[in-house]
């Protein structure tokens, strides 16, 4: 009698630790999911902050459709601002965060941006800052350009 009580105490402790684990896995998706939503959300805010900043300087609307401006300095940082986006959602992608079909809209956004000459320049200036992968990434799309 005794073996079977244990038997049974076992029994029910092994499916306490089953049903403990799948409610673990089970909310560690949920976080994940809602760590790639949040991450997702920052991306695409920083995105907006990005073109608003062209309607506060609308010269700024004019570095993205590729013309010089006068204040060489304030289009280099623009520039810059830019190419930290395309970083992090290059990073994003790499952590399986930025899905393929997302992925592929925005290396159309990125080609447009490397399109423009003076991006191009932008690049070349700064490109020893990244890692390798990454400018492996950008140089291939430079060089569809040429």
């Amino acid at each position: 009698m005794s073996d079977h009580i244990t038997l049974i105490i076992s029994s029910i402790a092994l499916l306490v630790s089953i049903c403990s684990g799948a409610y673990v896995a089970f909310q560690a998706h949920v976080y994940l999911r809602q760590t790639r939503f949040a991450t997702l959300s920052n991306i695409l805010e920083v995105n907006r902050a990005l073109l608003l900043a062209g309607f506060e300087h609308p010269e700024l609307f004019d570095v993205l459709e590729g013309k010089t401006i006068t204040d060489g300095r304030k289009q280099k940082r623009y520039f810059q601002l830019w190419l930290n986006q395309v970083h992090l959602l290059w990073l994003a992608h790499g952590e399986n965060i930025i899905g393929a079909e997302q992925w592929t809209g925005h290396c159309k956004d990125i080609q447009d941006l490397v399109s423009m000459g003076s991006f191009r320049e932008h690049w070349a200036a700064v490109r020893i800052y990244y890692s390798g992968p990454f400018q492996r990434f950008i140089d291939s799309l430079v060089e569809s350009e040429k």
